[in-house]
């Protein structure tokens, strides 16, 4: 049997890869970046002891650099010797950190919102270094697809994608915006955003203010006319494909105008560097949801809504018993401006609702806005507060009725009612079911002694009424 080594003769071999992070050894300012990271990551003297700071910053950005996902960055540290040293791990006593800790760290650089300052950081020390002039920059966006199938666990899209057509072809998915430097092609600045979001829109946000010259592709039209547009900026935007296939090549003035054209391409190719190193490299070929930031047990966000408009109902009952002392144009005027109040403060009550849903429960998924906005609840709402205050309120009992015997016993008990009537007697003389409203004689009090004289509608018959106070 082979006797097994300690390892100690590893291969001297000059790989791709060892070149690779020999040079990210030599040129990333790794003690910069464990300055800025290590304060967001302070220790709590709980649980395990925990891994160096800069030896899971260098994990990180292995991940990136392989496009590994967690799993397989923990197999890859305990299968490739190269990763283990290049993390500053390489004893053969040393812990190796499992996939949990290495999602925690990254969700820890998410949540401080690092990775921008860890960019900034590297941008500074490339322009102290001089490789980037910071004089213009070139922008361009890419689309980074997303699985548009709801056969997942939370049977949703991602909400955060969406859908986008270039030239005839639908995409969905993310857009990634980026600025990169037209002398060196380093980039500057990165943003994200749904893929519905036009180029032009983030074209502005893409420069840091300090070049004089900006070159775009044809998608970019309008960024100098834009709001936040920079003063003294001067754009470089490719003429469109269809205008430029009708140049006339063959005249000087058009000739000139085309070669001018194919300067912007060559400036413009720097920014297609990064997009091959992101998607083919980095693996940013597409991005996969799997909700587990976003994923609620119920969503309720459809319902909240409707619930307060119920509760406005009784609400509104309530004041239109308190305005029923007002007659005319001054019960439509107080009507209309309650149940205005009514829908707005319903509303916000609505918003808030969604607010506590969503951050402390977690049982929505939106606002609701896409169901439907909170002030077209109001707009439906309002109508209804409006007839339930001012429709008008007859709070006094009517205790007639039309009986083939007129005691004072069943009068008595009608008048205990306080109600308007829904009770009935059968006419003497043909039977006929006769309602107490008929009987209901003008300005009649069901508190008072009345007695008066009922017709039934069918044989004109007539015979006494006669009630007593209640």
């Amino acid at each position: 049997m082979k006797q097994q080594s300690l390892g100690l003769g590893q291969s001297t071999k000059r790989t791709r890869r060892r070149e690779f992070l020999g040079e990210m050894e030599r040129v990333v300012p790794w003690n910069d970046l464990v300055a800025l990271v290590s304060p967001h990551l302070a220790d709590k003297g709980r649980g395990r002891p925990p891994f160096p700071v800069e030896s899971m910053l260098r994990i990180h950005f292995m991940q990136q650099w392989f496009n590994l996902s967690d799993p397989a960055m923990e197999d890859a540290l305990h299968d490739v010797p190269l990763f283990r040293e290049f993390a500053g791990l390489g004893g053969w006593d040393d812990r190796l950190p499992d996939e949990t800790t290495i999602l925690r760290f990254r969700h820890k650089l998410e949540e401080k919102k690092l990775a921008p300052q860890i960019l900034r950081t590297i941008n500074d020390l490339l322009q102290h270094k001089g490789l980037m002039l910071k004089t213009g920059t070139v922008v361009d966006a890419t689309l980074i697809a997303a699985p548009s199938s709801t056969k997942n666990a939370s049977g949703e899209r991602d909400p955060e994608m969406k859908q986008s057509k270039k030239g005839s072809q639908w995409y969905f998915g993310m857009k990634a915006h980026i600025g990169v430097d037209a002398a060196s092609g380093l980039v500057h600045t990165v943003r994200g955003t749904a893929g519905s979001v036009n180029d032009v829109v983030e074209a502005n946000s893409l420069l840091h203010r300090e070049e004089t010259e900006a070159w775009g592709d044809a998608g970019y039209q309008g960024a100098d006319k834009r709001p936040n547009a920079p003063e003294g900026l001067r754009w470089n935007i490719a003429m469109r494909p269809g205008r430029r296939k009708k140049l006339d090549t063959t005249d000087r003035v058009l000739g000139l105008v085309n070669q001018l054209e194919q300067i912007k391409a060559r400036i413009r190719a720097k920014v297609e560097h990064p997009f091959r190193v992101i998607k083919r490299q980095f693996g940013q070929v597409k991005v996969r949801y799997q909700g587990l930031k976003n994923l609620a047990l119920i969503d309720l966000s459809p319902i909240i809504p409707w619930l307060f408009v119920g509760l406005g109902l009784p609400l509104g009952f309530r004041l239109g018993r308190r305005l029923r002392s007002q007659r005319g144009i001054g019960r439509l005027f107080s009507a209309g401006t309650v149940a205005f109040g009514l829908g707005i403060a319903l509303s916000f009550a609505t918003s808030a609702m969604h607010t506590v849903c969503i951050e402390t429960f977690r049982l929505c998924v939106s606002r609701g806005d896409g169901n439907m906005s909170y002030w077209f609840h109001s707009l439906v709402a309002f109508p209804l507060y409006w007839a339930l205050i001012y429709a008008p309120r007859t709070s006094e009992a009517v205790a007639l009725a039309a009986t083939t015997r007129c005691d004072n016993a069943v009068l008595a008990a009608l008048a205990q009612y306080q109600s308007s009537a829904t009770t009935s007697q059968f006419c003497p003389s043909c039977s006929e079911r006769i309602s107490v409203s008929v009987c209901k004689p003008p300005n009649a009090d069901a508190r008072s002694m009345v007695q008066t004289t009922c017709a039934c509608g069918k044989c004109n018959g007539t015979f006494a009424l006669k009630s007593q106070r209640a």
